[in-house]
């Protein structure tokens, strides 16, 4: 409530994993300029201060749950229609990665393991979380980037595997 009396950016993440009921409330009080705040006695509406900035980080476009992001809320017109001016897309950085990721074989075996997934229209994320872990896999353990592929891909069916060549990747 802070920012939103006060004035500041504040960020919304995850926001399609909210509940729905919170994510009506909100925007009503994003359109409306006042929320009602039930448990402050003394001052029961927030008032939202003109230069509150509020942003949303989302996985999906408002679809809802999809295979990647199970635990997602589908979010109505009127919610969608609150943030559709600002949406800005993002893709996983791969300068940022090179900067992260210390194994440059890794790094050429899983770039090319996202290209053959997103040529292949899977729905599967191969995501930079993933690299920072194998990464320190490989620099801790006995792991190869063989073993990074095989544990990054448990789970995949065969054909899954196959569209992706996740075999070949290594080679």
């Amino acid at each position: 409530l802070d920012f939103y009396e006060n004035g500041g950016v504040f960020l919304f993440d995850e926001w399609d994993a909210g509940d729905p009921n919170v994510t009506v409330a909100l925007n009503m009080g994003f359109s409306n300029g006042y929320l009602p705040v039930l448990n402050r006695i003394d001052n029961p509406v927030a008032k939202k201060h003109p230069d509150f900035m509020p942003i949303a980080c989302t996985n999906t476009f408002g679809d809802g749950a999809s295979r990647e992001y199970v635990g997602r809320f589908q979010q109505d017109e009127a919610a969608l229609r609150r943030w559709r001016v600002g949406v800005i897309e993002m893709d996983y950085d791969r300068k940022l990665e090179e900067r992260l990721v210390s194994s440059k074989e890794l790094l050429k075996v899983f770039w090319k393991l996202r290209d053959n997934v997103v040529k292949a229209g899977l729905r599967r994320n191969v995501d930079t979380g993933f690299l920072l872990d194998a990464d320190e896999m490989i620099a801790r353990t006995s792991w190869t980037v063989e073993k990074a592929v095989k544990v990054f891909t448990r789970g995949w069916n065969k054909e899954e595997v196959k569209k992706a060549k996740a075999n070949e990747v290594v080679k």
